[in-house]
């Protein structure tokens, strides 16, 4: 095995340095680390790690020029676009934890209703699991390692953290500011490495994982979790439908799906990988999404007039390639794009637009990760929903109209974690809001106080108050506990239901008199 990988610009091939390895037989000691070094974080106040991670934040922001160039250079994504989808919800992240946090840590009090525990008060809390792993995608380098990060350790948790093999910079240098702003190096571990490092992680009994990638890879996680009892929290990918209805803005569903397809050259999990299109409107949707897809300048990331990038690796310029490819053979048509810029360098593609799509082509089936938006025709809004669920994966869908009741009637319909009224693919960056998936695109949540809860476990505090010397059902049990136990059930589920003060003193007596 090697020592060493190497991160590289996808853009021009060009090696940016070499990183070093965690050899794998290392990772189980550093696990033992995070774990024996969690208790400390935990025992900090909520108000100290909330300080360390609005240092982070302030660095962040101090430093986001210098971030966003390292992110278009290791991924290959427009220097703009890093700043809007990476370096934004990582500031955004620590301003919701911040803001809503505390109140998912400490939930507050629970109202009992029960007759026999009117003078019992519970109180909700939620506690750190421990050590949570993270295992990163290349396609949002900062975004999702950073939000899930900064999340599990406002919990209090340990995080070990890998980055993917594409784009170890971008990890290295998240963790370094993380340490910088005050996160202890023992709470926080960087693991550099593909395959073998991640399957390390996992073995070495973590009490989550949070894993973002293939379904084929997910699976295998979920498993080797399984054999410890770790919990994952997997999103896994989708081939995402969006839903143009007659009644739809035509000149803002083109422009969003333009956006909703070619951002990141395609390489998003959430991105528009199919459109069902209204037959009425279907021929002018067409011609503007055309319009502004040839609009659309490729170029290097760190290239401020670039708009679409390039892909990651060759394994996504062969898919991209086959994918079109079986959809022309099955009578799909080229509307625009459709060829490798080597012009340009290894790996650009250009936006291409398919119509006549069907539901037997790969490429409404399967996700592209790639710069295609294929547009099917259909006849109504029925159609279009039977089409857009079947599919293995349920991630995002957008349906796109000008009645909101009508929106709102379709996304019912949707199997998919996150539907969006007339945009498509941003809502991993609406912090307050739970990124989730369903089918194929995973399990669990992220973002929102359902990351938080992801994250800990729950604990139930009770106190049994009043003036009482027994509690109502100890021994011994005879007559007065009958009793009291037929009144109460009268009082509490009969058809005549009577205040506390019409039982009998007896009865009145065993449930306290705190109930007065």
């Amino acid at each position: 095995m090697s020592k060493t990988l190497t991160s590289k610009d996808p853009a021009t091939d060009e090696t940016l340095r070499e990183v070093e390895i965690t050899p794998p037989d290392a990772v189980p000691a550093i696990m033992e680390t995070l774990r024996s070094s969690q208790q400390e974080w935990a025992g900090r106040s909520l108000n100290e790690r909330v300080n360390v991670l609005e240092a982070f934040q302030r660095i962040i922001l101090d430093e986001r020029d210098e971030l966003a160039l390292l992110i278009a250079e290791e991924s290959g994504k427009p220097y703009r676009e890093a700043l809007l989808t990476d370096v934004l919800p990582t500031l955004d992240m620590v301003r919701m934890l911040s803001a809503h946090g505390t109140e998912t840590l400490h939930g507050g009090v629970e109202r009992l209703d029960n007759i026999l525990l009117k003078d019992r008060k519970s109180r909700i809390d939620r506690e750190p699991l421990g050590v949570i792993a993270i295992i990163a995608p290349w396609n949002y380098p900062l975004a999702i390692p950073a939000t899930q990060t900064v999340t599990a350790l406002f919990a209090g948790n340990t995080v070990a953290l890998k980055p993917s093999e594409h784009t170890p910079l971008v990890g290295e240098a998240l963790v370094e500011k993380l340490h910088r702003a005050g996160v202890p190096e023992g709470a926080l571990v960087l693991l550099q490495g593909a395959g073998e490092t991640g399957h390390a992680m996992v073995q070495a009994g973590p009490d989550k994982v949070l894993f973002t990638g293939s379904v084929e890879v997910g699976r295998t996680v979920a498993r080797t979790a399984a054999e410890s009892n770790a919990g994952c929290t997997l999103e896994m990918g989708g081939n995402d439908a969006m839903i143009v209805l007659d009644d739809a803005n035509i000149e803002l569903a083109a422009r969003g799906a333009t956006w909703g397809a070619f951002s990141n050259a395609g390489q998003t999990c959430a991105a528009v990988e199919r459109v069902y299109v209204h037959e009425t409107v279907h021929d002018a949707f067409l011609d503007a999404v055309k319009g502004f897809a040839e609009d659309l300048t490729l170029g290097h990331g760190t290239d401020p007039e670039a708009e679409v990038g390039p892909l990651m690796m060759d394994e996504a310029v062969d898919r991209v390639q086959a994918h079109v490819e079986d959809a022309v053979s099955k009578g799909a048509k080229i509307e625009t794009g459709g060829s490798l810029r080597t012009d340009l360098g290894p790996r650009f593609y250009e936006p291409t637009i398919l119509s006549q799509a069907n539901r037997s082509m790969v490429i409404m089936q399967e996700e592209t990760f790639g710069p295609l938006l294929p547009i099917q025709r259909v006849p109504n809004e029925d159609a279009a929903v039977a089409e857009s669920n079947a599919s293995r994966y349920g991630l995002t869908a957008s349906v796109w109209t000008t009645r909101p009741d009508r929106g709102d009637a379709l996304a019912d319909r949707l199997e998919v974690g996150t539907v969006t009224i007339n945009d498509h693919a941003y809502t991993y960056g609406a912090c307050e809001t739970p990124w989730s998936g369903a089918k194929d695109s995973g399990s669990g949540v992220t973002h929102g106080r359902w990351g938080i809860e992801a994250v800990t476990r729950i604990k139930h505090v009770n106190h049994a108050r009043g003036n009482r010397s027994t509690s109502p059902w100890y021994f011994p049990y005879d007559e007065d506990l009958e009793r009291m136990g037929n009144d109460g059930l009268e009082l509490l589920y009969g058809k005549k239901r009577v205040g506390i003060k019409a039982l009998p003193a007896s009865t009145r007596r065993l449930f306290g008199t705190r109930l007065d």
